[in-house]
């Protein structure tokens, strides 16, 4: 029986909670809500960790002091509309746009999740929401596409800033998934790729993406040394479609 809510940066670890929710989510890969529950299972020692050296940062201690918002700056898209076409910020609109997401939307599923901040208190809240709302941000940044590859391997290149545990035990099943449907794609040394970038990435922690978002996309994948995702971008086309295939199958199961 699934737990109703569940807290977030719990010191217990339960992995069989966490095996049953990776389970579901491999059913579903759009159950996004399953991730926080393979997180708050396995990573409670983990997000704290990763909560103090932010906490310690400048940037970091900003946020929390004076309560920045990233949801609230990436919801305006009227604003995001007026920024300079190759922006961070513009191509970020493009992107939301054309696979039908909205911040809020992201949020919401957060809010419906289940999961409690308790004991946590606010600032770990913050903090876990606005680590969780650059995910867009880096597909953009990336070139990672929404198929199951091109979100095995933008994990991947996630994880190197974070050593989730939960994130690698996606990584492990979500291997063989692609494996089994994506016949012919190298999906482990696209995930590899990933990994190697997100290792050679820097500044990610702290970035203040409120002001990166009105810069040129090209000078933010520089100050931030994200380099180009080569195996990806070669099978990137055929992943789509196939993606494509499977979105529309998902839809026609659950009519």
């Amino acid at each position: 029986m699934t737990e109703t809510t569940f807290e977030m940066f719990d010191a217990r670890i339960r992995p069989f909670a966490a095996l049953a929710a990776t389970f579901r989510l491999l059913r579903n890969k759009e159950a996004t809500h399953e991730v926080y529950r393979i997180i708050a299972a396995l990573d409670g020692p983990v997000q704290e960790r990763n909560f103090k050296q932010f906490e310690a940062t400048d940037f970091g201690n900003r946020v929390l002091t004076e309560k920045f918002d990233l949801l609230d700056t990436m919801s305006k898209r009227d604003k995001l509309a007026t920024l300079p076409v190759g922006s961070l910020g513009r191509t970020y609109l493009d992107f939301i746009t054309r696979e039908n997401l909205t911040a809020e939307g992201f949020q919401e599923e957060m809010d419906a999740s289940g999961e409690s901040y308790t004991h946590a208190g606010e600032d770990r809240q913050r903090f876990n929401y606005r680590s969780r709302h650059i995910h867009d941000l880096l597909h953009v940044l990336t070139g990672y596409g929404r198929d199951l590859i091109g979100e095995l391997s933008l994990l991947s290149f996630s994880r190197q800033r974070t050593d989730s545990r939960g994130v690698l035990l996606i990584l492990f099943f979500g291997y063989f998934k692609a494996r089994k449907e994506y016949p012919g794609i190298r999906a482990k040394a696209c995930m590899n790729e990933g990994a190697r970038l997100g290792r050679e990435a820097t500044g990610l922690i702290d970035a203040d993406w409120e002001t990166l978002l009105a810069d040129p996309l090209d000078k933010v994948r520089k100050q931030l040394n994200i380099g180009v995702p080569e195996n990806y971008l070669a099978i990137k086309d055929r992943a789509d479609v196939l993606d494509r295939q499977y979105r529309t199958q998902l839809v026609a199961g659950q009519a």
